[in-house]
């Protein structure tokens, strides 16, 4: 019962006694410590690997640096494929998850987004990749977002004429819509 105590002891200061059969004698040995196995759960995340891998927690110091070496030189995993490019859009007002949002072209000629927060754009660079010519925004939902919000959705500006509150949109984006 002693020794069980003592092996549950060494477990949790992460030693581990393993006995010598030549000489009779126990010896003390580190177990691997929570950065290496934490770096072997990162490697063993993004490399090929063709054989099963042992329980991290069980390694010695010194397997889990010679794991460690290994893995290291396995090539990575093939990376997901991106998401479409931000080119494939044309300047415009989107409209996704009621939210709406205007696709403008830099200087560079890359398309790049803002986002109506309240009646003014604020740059939105997340979802210039999730946007796409389906979102374009329709006469309808800019009407209903207007209504709703009392903000033009195509230039963002308050909507004051009682004409333009009843319809959701001002008079000059209502006619540039057609």
């Amino acid at each position: 019962m002693s020794e069980l105590y003592l092996s549950v002891v060494c477990v949790i200061l992460y030693l581990v006694e393993i006995p010598q059969t030549s000489k009779g004698v126990t010896m003390t040995v580190a177990l691997a410590t929570e950065n290496q196995i934490s770096f072997l759960e990162s490697l063993a995340t993004t490399r090929v690997i063709s054989t099963e891998l042992p329980v991290f927690a069980t390694l010695t110091k010194s397997e889990a640096s010679e794991l460690i070496g290994k893995l290291k030189n396995l090539p990575y995993l093939p990376r997901p494929a991106k998401v479409a490019p931000a080119n494939d859009l044309v300047e415009g007002i989107y409209f996704r998850d009621g939210e709406v949002y205007k696709a403008k072209k830099s200087s560079a000629g890359r398309i790049y987004a803002l986002k109506l927060v309240g009646s003014s754009w604020s740059y939105d660079t997340a979802h210039v990749r999730v946007l796409t010519p389906s979102h374009l925004i329709t006469l309808e939902q800019a009407s209903e977002f207007g209504i709703r919000t009392g903000v033009c959705a195509i230039c963002g500006i308050p909507l004051t004429n009682l004409d333009s509150l009843e319809r959701g949109i001002g008079p000059v984006c209502a006619k540039r819509f057609g």
